[in-house]
């Protein structure tokens, strides 16, 4: 099957995420000094890839998490086809006072910096740009051990990997990280020299840019071709 490619409006808007970023880079100061009872993770929008990043999972987690720590709460960014089931589901496991969806968020980084946790519970995954934005911002992240993950998170270093589709180990590492603050802040830091000293971000959006300008002159190709195809 040919790639899937992502639509150059859609890329454009994580180029510009990215590039706010890096503007911010030298600000970010580990925003973060005490635990806050707000953790945040950030979902794609299409149905594959909400199936994809497991929000599901995320929430029996949660369910599990309340049980052993009352404070905690978990804000959902992020919106699509599957959010009713998924606000059904968290209302069949009573999370409604614990759990809130945002819907669309276009900042991000204002979102990861008011978190104390980042979340990423998928099943499959690349090399996941909204982990590493949350590394970069100095947050502790909690992530599945599948596709690009292991190769951004050392676990136990720099974030803490389970296993994926496991409600319980991902319950334990969010408890592990809440309840062990000094030890969350200085993985939380060692994520952030792992993306600086491995992961170039400036490098990273001058790859996306060639890849959004290269996307914008196919899709203009496709549409002068089709309106060709009218005329004729």
């Amino acid at each position: 099957m040919p790639e899937q490619l992502p639509a150059p409006a859609a890329l454009g808007a994580r180029l510009e995420l990215l590039a706010k970023l890096v503007e911010d880079y030298e600000k970010i100061r580990f925003p973060f000094e005490k635990p806050d009872p707000i953790d945040a993770i950030v979902f794609r929008m299409e149905q594959q890839g909400l199936r994809q990043k497991d929000i599901a999972n995320l929430l029996l987690a949660a369910e599990i998490i309340v049980k052993s720590d009352p404070s905690f709460r978990l804000e959902i960014a992020g919106d699509g086809p599957l959010r009713e089931e998924l606000v059904r589901l968290c209302h069949e496991r009573k999370l409604g006072q614990i759990v809130k969806f945002l819907g669309e968020v276009r900042d991000i980084p204002a979102l990861l910096e008011r978190a104390s946790l980042f979340v990423l519970p998928s099943r499959s995954e690349g090399i996941s740009l909204t982990l590493l934005e949350a590394m970069a911002r100095g947050l502790p992240v909690v992530a599945t051990q599948v596709g690009g993950n292991p190769e951004v998170v050392i676990s136990g270093q720099t974030g803490l990997l389970v296993p994926s589709r496991d409600p319980a180990a991902l319950a334990g590492a969010v408890l592990q990280m809440r309840s062990n603050f000094d030890d969350a802040l200085l993985m939380g830091r060692a994520g952030r020299r792992r993306v600086e000293d491995h992961f170039d971000i400036r490098a990273m959006i001058a790859r996306y840019e060639r890849l959004y300008l290269d996307l914008r002159s196919r899709h203009r190709t496709t549409e002068n071709r089709e309106r060709g195809m009218v005329s004729g």
